[in-house]
């Protein structure tokens, strides 16, 4: 039951690609994280990458925390409206979904296994109305997701050959 309730999932960080499981007081973990000068993902300054400063950064030649984990975040994006679409209620859902989808037109969910996200999306009217509370919204979801549809299927053959040629070059 707790995995179907959405405010589980929401609080216990169940479904974050980004969040690791937490540490527990008498792990071996935690001992070891704490025996090493600002062992919690410092770099130089002591304090954990979150807390400091965007300069401190740059001078670690340390990308964003998000930036590395960009494709993960998106596909889990999705996957999270997958399975609590009554998300989309929630102001700025909507946007943040067809952003995604945007760039998305294939969703990889197990080895050779895949499916079509904006497909999944497409429901009557009714059902898309228990999934967003606006009525301006849900009247606009149905071609907000066609457009997007769109935009990934013509955005798909360049991205196909910007990962090809990144390959080609980390094997070469």
């Amino acid at each position: 039951a707790a995995a179907s309730d959405p405010a589980y999932l929401r609080s216990e960080a169940v479904l974050s690609p980004l969040c690791p499981p937490p540490k527990l007081p008498g792990s071996a973990a935690a001992a070891a994280a704490a025996a090493v000068p600002g062992g919690s993902g410092s770099l130089r300054s002591g304090r954990p990458s979150e807390e400091r400063s965007s300069e401190e950064r740059d001078v670690a030649h340390e990308p964003p925390p998000l930036l590395a984990h960009l494709g993960r975040v998106r596909l889990w994006a999705v996957y999270g409206f997958l399975l609590c679409p009554e998300e989309l209620s929630q102001p700025g859902a909507v946007e943040l979904l067809v952003a995604v989808l945007r760039g998305m037109y294939v969703l990889p969910v197990y080895a050779d296994y895949s499916i079509l996200p904006h497909t999944e999306f497409e429901a009557e009217a009714k059902v898309v109305a228990r999934w967003i509370a606006k009525k301006e919204d849900a009247k606009r979801f149905p071609g907000l997701i066609r457009e997007s549809r769109l935009a990934a299927f013509r955005h798909a053959p360049a991205a196909r050959a910007s990962a090809r040629a990144s390959l080609c070059t980390k094997l070469s």
